[in-house]
């Protein structure tokens, strides 16, 4: 067992020329029924994420609620999760150019309407929780990242992004000393596809465990689309909504921009 320290109608009316009483007695509820169903039969479809939807009129934290809903492999509002093996994301070593330094986090709902325009979204958004393992059932119980962790707990990160992301987290020791520890490798990230509902570290028998009693430690998780790179990546800061159930963030993204969201996870002792 390895333990890692240090650590989603147009309604055409026939109009028929009828004068006959009965027709001219009809219930007047009736073309206002063929209306609403001519509606639906032409209201416009939309493949957001990945997902088809009829309207996108909708704020931004709702419409990322609904996706996961649809993605996420158990209730995400459940509060926890089965311990269960699941196919690999592949690791392999970063090819993009520097990033630079990642937009700030902000606790709120987006400034900038949610869009549909020119066949792309606005926003491009993930979800992280803390999954801690409880040993008396063998569950995952999932917290937003807000919560941080508690030391001499054994816990997992799940990862579900409306994007294709390559992942990596650091480690900000006591002393501020920052170091990659997953993957391992320097340079290294896991590979997500967008709405892969993933455990890291991926090892069913694989997990975070902070020990120390002194100071603090941080991990810094920061997922990026590959294509981002410090010209291309979104300047846009990055709103978050904590969540009993696990943090929500979002990031508003142009044609030419992509998303990176980095957020930290404070040790707590006690």
């Amino acid at each position: 067992m390895k333990t890692f320290f240090l650590a989603v109608f147009l309604m055409v009316h026939c109009a028929v020329s009828n004068a006959s009483a009965q027709q001219e007695q009809a219930s007047p509820t009736q073309p206002e029924q063929a209306s609403d169903e001519a509606t639906e039969k032409v209201e416009p479809k939309f493949f957001i994420w990945g997902m088809l939807v009829r309207a996108v009129a909708s704020e931004a934290f709702s419409m990322f609620g609904k996706w996961l809903i649809n993605h996420i492999s158990n209730s995400a509002k459940s509060g926890k999760m089965p311990l269960q093996r699941q196919e690999a994301a592949p690791v392999g070593i970063s090819t993009g150019a520097a990033l630079g330094q990642p937009a700030a986090t902000v606790e709120g709902s987006p400034d900038v309407a949610f869009k549909f325009e020119n066949g792309q979204v606005n926003y491009q958004g993930v979800h992280i929780a803390v999954a801690v393992l409880d040993k008396s059932d063998n569950q995952l119980r999932l917290r937003p990242l807000s919560a941080g962790f508690h030391s001499g707990e054994r816990f997992k990160l799940r990862v579900l992004a409306t994007f294709n992301g390559q992942l990596q987290i650091d480690n900000i020791n006591p002393k501020g000393e920052r170091r990659q520890i997953y993957p391992a490798e320097p340079g290294s990230v896991v590979s997500l596809q967008a709405g892969q509902d993933t455990l890291i570290p991926q090892g069913i028998d694989d997990y975070f465990e902070f020990a120390r009693t002194t100071g603090e430690e941080q991990l810094v998780i920061t997922l990026h689309d590959p294509r981002a790179t410090q010209e291309t990546s979104s300047k846009s800061k990055v709103f978050v909504k904590n969540e009993t159930y696990g943090s929500n963030f979002l990031q508003q993204v142009g044609t030419n921009s992509y998303p990176v969201i980095s957020e930290s996870i404070r040790l707590l002792h006690y």
